[in-house]
């Protein structure tokens, strides 16, 4: 997702993090440090830091919402200046930071009363040799600090040993705070104090029910009367539709291809497929996926490309590969689509919801 910078010095709520402590990481009484804490405050104490993020984090754009909130921040005393660097764009030792970023970070790193920020993003761990490329790049930086922000598989991270290499701490992201929701509304919805409380103490239960953590771009150009809208909607499934209806629009205005689906065409292939990984008890691999694409192409005499339909909602972080199988990756919008479909048809329903199954949730 993309966002716009307001006026009136906008600026998204950002998560805080908390340490992913492993067993050995335990303190003298045998307790671990969780206790949540703010980006800036962890380049304080450390001088690189790995945020691993969820294969369901939605948020694309979060190595940018920490980048505007550094530049509004000073590190030990010295105004922090955040560069962002795309990993995958790292092929080779031709790629180096200062050319993927187009600034001259020595002049920066050697600028007096800075203190200059590299945030890597999209780390390629599928790649041994591109990170040995980005690890021999940290090393030309030494007075620099570093946030590495990896989404996936916490064993592949742990695997391919970066983290000891880069001497970079672990950490996971946290739920936004209350405070930071009710600091965003107050300041760009021009409320009072009093009223910025209620309406985050709102918004907050509403991820809460729902069991969804917050993310910055949830909050991105959100005008007054779709806030309105979220808080007065009284019905869990008003409030879910509304989400998978947006992602999927989301996903309909970026298809260029030369035959472009509906969004409820698409829903109903999510549908048929969520039953047949959940009541038919199916596994999906990427050559099975696409052969299931084109039966169901074929069906409604869709002339698509199925391997294109199919990037579609990986692009979106709608559905991703895991150990060369299919999952959906939001569960929210696997569990509406399954009861959608299940609604309208007894027969599979009786066949999903069998109270004598031990593997039944």
């Amino acid at each position: 997702p993309e966002y716009k910078l307001q006026p009136k010095g906008y600026r998204l709520p950002l998560p805080r993090i908390r340490r992913a402590l492993e067993a050995d990481d335990a303190n003298d009484n045998g307790t671990t440090d969780e206790t949540p804490t703010d980006v800036r405050q962890a380049l304080e104490s450390h001088d690189r830091i790995l945020i691993n993020l969820p294969r369901t984090y939605p948020d694309q754009s979060l190595a940018w919402v920490i980048s505007g909130d550094l530049l509004t921040k000073e590190i030990n005393n010295k105004q922090a200046v955040p560069i962002v660097i795309d990993g995958e764009a790292i092929r080779g030792r031709q790629s180096t930071f200062a050319a993927i970023s187009s600034v001259d970070l020595s002049s920066v790193q050697s600028m007096g009363g800075t203190q200059l920020v590299l945030i890597v993003e999209n780390l390629p761990f599928s790649s041994k040799h591109r990170l040995e490329t980005i690890l021999a790049e940290v090393e030309n930086y030494p007075e620099a600090k570093f946030v590495f922000v990896a989404r996936g598989d916490r064993d592949l991270i742990t695997e391919s040993d970066f983290t000891s290499r880069s001497a970079a701490l672990s950490y996971e992201p946290c739920p936004i705070s209350f405070f930071e929701i009710a600091h965003f509304i107050q300041k760009n919805f021009e409320m009072s104090g009093s009223e910025a409380e209620v309406v985050a103490l709102r918004l907050r239960d509403t991820f809460n029910r729902f069991n969804l953590d917050s993310h910055p771009t949830y909050f991105a150009g959100i005008p007054k009367q779709t806030l309105s809208a979220l808080l007065q909607a009284n019905r869990r499934s008003e409030l879910i539709q509304l989400a998978v209806d947006g992602f999927l629009t989301f996903l309909v205005a970026g298809d260029r291809a030369d035959v472009a689906l509906s969004r409820s065409t698409r829903a109903r292939f999510l549908r048929k497929l969520v039953v047949e990984m959940h009541v038919e008890k199916r596994s999906f691999d990427q050559a099975a996926l696409i052969a299931f694409t084109r039966e169901f192409a074929e069906r409604h005499d869709f002339d698509i490309d199925p391997l294109a339909f199919i990037s579609g909602f990986v692009d979106q972080g709608i559905m991703h590969f895991e150990t060369e199988q299919t999952y959906i990756s939001l569960p929210f919008i696997e569990a509406y689509l399954l009861a959608s479909e299940l609604s309208t048809n007894p027969a599979q329903a009786d066949r999903y919801f069998d109270i004598s199954d031990a593997m039944f949730d």
